[in-house]
């Protein structure tokens, strides 16, 4: 709790974050004491049963072992949310998508195939530039404390 006054704030965010986190059940035990009496807690975090998890398999972004411990889909981000004390108020994919380098789109296509590689090396040229990708493989949980959890 990082020495926070228990009940001290109305909303708490996991933005990219409980994937990475060994006991997601204390983390969100944690957050929940945290939160004000109608406070939300809003997780954003991929979603294994996605379309591009499927299509991608293995080679999926979000299977990246030594970051990413966990993988979740809606039953168990469910059911880890219900372990620590929370009900789900919405869960839906996440629109927002994100800015990426050229050099990481490079990266992860030659992860798909070696030829990606090959084929997009002019890309080098513009390894920094960002541009907007949505592979609607993320989702978006908005969760309160269950009452006398």
């Amino acid at each position: 709790t990082a020495g926070f006054e228990p009940a001290s704030f109305d909303l708490i965010t996991y933005w990219d974050v409980i994937e990475h986190i060994p006991d997601g059940v204390a983390a969100l035990a944690a957050a929940r004491a945290l939160l004000k009496p109608g406070g939300k807690l809003l997780i954003e975090t991929q979603n294994v049963d996605s379309r591009a998890a499927k299509v991608l398999g293995k080679r999926w972004q979000h299977y990246k072992h030594a970051e990413h411990i966990y993988h979740y889909n809606a039953r168990t981000i469910a059911d880890l949310l219900g372990r620590a004390g929370f009900e789900i108020l919405e869960n839906k994919p996440w629109l927002g998508g994100k800015y990426v380098s050229m050099g990481f789109i490079a990266e992860r296509a030659g992860r798909l195939h070696p030829a990606f590689s090959t084929l997009l090396k002019p890309l080098d040229l513009f390894r920094s530039k960002a541009v907007y990708v949505n592979l609607l493989d993320e989702m978006i949980i908005v969760a309160r404390p269950r009452p006398n959890a």
